[in-house]
């Protein structure tokens, strides 16, 4: 594991990621140090175009190293910050490329911020490659959300086997299928509460969270222009596994609509939802496959409510109404976490939602209760 330094890597890319390691301040970890991208030189990234692993490399040291400067800059600041064009240039280059915002999202402190070891089914079997406080509360931290991301994708061939049944009339193993859900999200819900283990509330609040946010930025570009931009920082409900279980189940137009007075609301007036504006930092082919897993929720809910066989509509509903009850558990579960880690460090009447703008609590009980409404009657 390192602290945000690009040494270590497992690949060797024509691209001189090592520099960046050089502008840090202080490489021991003070959260008080100050990184400086106008010292640094500008870094080509045309060599990276074809090489997928190293341009995603690329992107997680940049975005690392754009929230370590816009979280360690003087604040308050009414005013957008101004991001140099050292490390504006080549970040928004590489993330065009992928398809991604010029923000530091989930995909890059969780997705691809690991690798495995051994059969996965403990948090100490995924090694994380990069942090920004050096704590092993924060490892922990990413640990938990990796395996949840990791775990959470044996839903994913039970998925399949559902749209194929359904694509093709036939309602008998659906129900079976869809319990076996209800063990996957389960089993969710037990590795997310399970963060406290090893994670300090104190620790992720004071010394890990403080790094997520993003912001409003003024990113300078190629051509000698410049871009004011608003962006969120890396959040929860960029999960894509959640996001796929939320389409699967066709619950979108329940969770995903627009909750006034729980959401962020974003300076340039957007009416979209919050979870479904957190779509728009996932990873591009997770976006695609979410857009049609959504249709086929609908398409689902219907074959089942409509379905000839109201005995065995009935049978299946009852399982699908099980999952929904899954995901209700690993939001309250979710909602408990938030309270222990976010709103029980609260002092003197700081106030705190989520990392991604929202009111916290309030927004997650919110969406649990709008996942309750998606059971079939």
């Amino acid at each position: 594991m390192e602290r945000f330094s690009p040494k270590g890597t497992h690949t060797s890319p024509p691209y001189p990621l090592h520099h960046t390691d050089t502008y840090l301040d202080d490489p021991d970890g003070d959260p008080s140090f100050k990184f400086q991208p106008s010292q640094m030189p500008l870094l080509p990234t045309k060599e990276l175009c074809n090489n997928p692993p190293v341009l995603l490399r690329a992107r997680q040291v940049l975005t690392f190293a754009l929230h370590f400067y816009i979280h360690s800059i003087p604040k308050p600041s009414p005013t957008a910050i101004h991001i140099p064009p050292s490390l504006s240039i080549p970040l928004r280059a590489v993330s065009d490329r992928l398809g991604l915002p010029p923000i530091c999202t989930y995909s890059d402190t969780i997705c691809y911020n690991y690798s495995t070891s051994g059969s996965a089914d403990s948090p100490e079997d995924f090694s994380i490659h990069s942090t920004f406080s050096s704590t092993p509360d924060e490892v922990h931290f990413y640990r938990t959300q990796a395996m949840i991301e990791y775990r959470g994708a044996r839903a994913m061939p039970l998925m399949k086997s559902i749209i194929s049944a359904v694509n093709g009339s036939c309602l008998g193993p659906v129900s079976a299928y869809l319990d076996q859900v209800v063990n996957v999200v389960d089993e969710l819900t037990e590795i997310l509460t399970n963060v406290r283990t090893d994670c300090d509330p104190a620790v992720f609040y004071n010394q890990i969270r403080v790094w997520f946010p993003g912001g409003k930025l003024v990113y300078d570009l190629e051509d000698g222009g410049s871009s004011e931009e608003e962006w969120m920082g890396s959040s929860a409900a960029q999960s894509s596994i959640v996001q796929a279980l939320d389409a699967f189940l066709g619950i979108e137009p329940l969770t995903h609509k627009p909750q006034e007075k729980y959401d962020a609301q974003p300076s340039n007036g957007s009416k979209m939802a919050f979870l479904a504006r957190m779509r728009l930092y996932l990873p591009a082919d997770h976006r695609v496959f979410l857009e049609e897993l959504s249709r086929f929720g609908q398409r689902m809910r219907a074959f089942i409510l409509d379905h000839p066989d109201r005995e065995k509509a009935a049978e299946t509903m009852g399982a699908y109404n099980r999952v929904i009850d899954a995901m209700r558990r690993f939001r309250s579960g979710h909602i408990q976490v938030v309270a222990l880690y976010v709103t029980a460090q609260q002092r003197n009447g700081e106030k705190s939602g989520g990392t991604g703008g929202t009111s916290g609590v309030p927004f997650l009980k919110s969406i649990r209760d709008q996942t309750v409404k998606g059971k079939m009657e």
